[in-house]
């Protein structure tokens, strides 16, 4: 709560620094379109923290060990990594750009350069994701 407080204190200087509560949110958030009521927003997060934290590392910022960390600070809650189905293509897309943080169609999302330091790049926090990497974090969940 400390961390939330301090992010949205610091926010009203740097206003894109409130995207940092957003990470695992563009994934989770999709996965929450698609699962509906049957996923909890945690848990669809969780998921989303996994699926951004692997396109962070494909991108060369989040190294292999730290997502390794990331991945098994989540697996030891047990909680369900992979969705309840497979969703087309068209599903997902759709899914995104329910997003708020889509912009121009582009899904973006928080990506970490180390645990606890997210990649800042022209001062933003959100960055936009390729097709290829929104493939890449849709199979992580899938």
């Amino acid at each position: 709560v400390s961390f939330k407080t301090n992010i949205v204190k610091h926010s009203v200087e740097i206003p894109q620094m409130r995207d940092l509560l957003n990470f695992g949110h563009t994934v989770g958030h999709a996965i929450e379109f698609l699962e509906g009521p049957s996923c909890m927003h945690g848990v669809a997060v969780a998921r989303g923290i996994i699926a951004e934290s692997a396109v962070a590392q494909k991108r060369g910022l989040l190294s292999k060990k730290s997502f390794e960390v990331i991945y098994n600070a989540i697996n030891v809650l047990h909680l369900p990594l992979k969705n309840s189905k497979r969703f087309s293509d068209a599903l997902w897309q759709q899914a995104f750009w329910a997003d708020k943080k889509t912009k121009r169609g582009i899904p973006h999302a928080v990506l970490l350069h180390e645990i606890g330091m997210p990649y800042v790049h022209d001062g933003n926090y959100c960055h936009p994701l390729s097709l290829e990497e929104l493939h890449l974090a849709i199979e992580m969940v899938s």
